[in-house]
């Protein structure tokens, strides 16, 4: 087969599994399938849609281990809490329910996070001068302070965790997983409209 013929193949079965994919991205992707990476355990076998759940459940564990030895001393206490923070920090003045949704948060553990966050005087609740049925949040100048700290140390705990990847290889790995982030954050945010065989069968076929 002509080699410009069979890149451009390569490229559309690449095209078609990642649409938002970039040249960068098919480049790392075609050298990374190139690679002899050695088996290290029997587990990834037959189970390896498990093996990869498992291992992105428990790095999500990690982290926020390890985010709240980062936090420690400061008055945000959990990487949840900060990732409120930094959400009404970027956002400006977003609306409570839209902070707390966008973190993937229940309604009620959230509104317990926010107003734990309004009592240290992080953040400032206000009524929505469009909607008096909602509420809106701004972050005050101790809570700016609070988000300095907490982009420092959430960098640091960044950093030492992937110390052993490559820039490429991050970049391949946020790739193919990102997938997951861009069709599941929607139907979350959804979930009560639809049972798990609805979605599944909506997802899966």
């Amino acid at each position: 087969m002509n080699k410009t013929v069979a890149l451009v193949n390569l490229w559309g079965a690449f095209e078609e599994q990642h649409p938002r994919g970039t040249i960068e991205d098919f480049c790392r992707h075609f050298l990374a399938q190139q690679r002899e990476i050695p088996v290290r355990s029997q587990a990834f076998k037959g189970d390896i849609e498990g093996v990869l759940l498992r291992t992105m459940g428990r790095i999500a564990k990690i982290t926020t281990i390890l985010s709240s030895a980062a936090l420690e001393g400061s008055e945000v206490k959990s990487i949840e809490e900060a990732g409120l923070l930094l959400y009404v920090a970027a956002l400006k003045q977003p609306k409570k329910s839209e902070a707390i949704y966008q973190n993937l948060l229940e309604l009620s553990s959230g509104v317990d996070m926010l107003n734990r966050l309004v009592k240290r005087g992080l953040l400032r609740e206000y009524p929505d001068t469009e909607d008096r049925r909602s509420k809106r949040m701004e972050v005050t100048p101790n809570g700016m302070k609070a988000v300095e700290k907490c982009q420092v140390q959430l960098k640091k705990l960044a950093r030492m965790l992937t110390k052993d990847m490559s820039s490429d290889n991050m970049a391949l790995c946020l790739m193919l997983i990102k997938g997951i982030d861009d069709v599941f954050t929607p139907i979350v945010l959804n979930l009560k409209n639809k049972g798990f065989e609805a979605i599944y069968k909506e997802t899966v076929g």
